[in-house]
């Protein structure tokens, strides 16, 4: 009998506010965790630190620059 082994895996979005641009935008980035392996994409995009809802882990609002 074989047995499975149990991945975890969480997936984390949140703006890096200590490397603002010019704009006062703060880089969007990802953070990946496979079985404590963790990894850290930045995804190409900026947003307002302010406009961040952090409980959603997006940007808050409805506008077409949130969706």
């Amino acid at each position: 009998m074989t047995t499975q082994k149990k991945t975890s895996f969480s997936l984390l979005f949140y703006p890096r506010k200590t490397k603002l641009k010019k704009n006062g935008e703060a880089p969007v980035l990802m953070k990946i965790n496979i079985n404590g392996e963790r990894a850290v994409v930045n995804l190409k995009r900026s947003v307002l630190p302010e406009a961040w809802n952090t409980d959603k882990g997006r940007m808050a609002g409805r506008s077409q620059e949130a969706k």
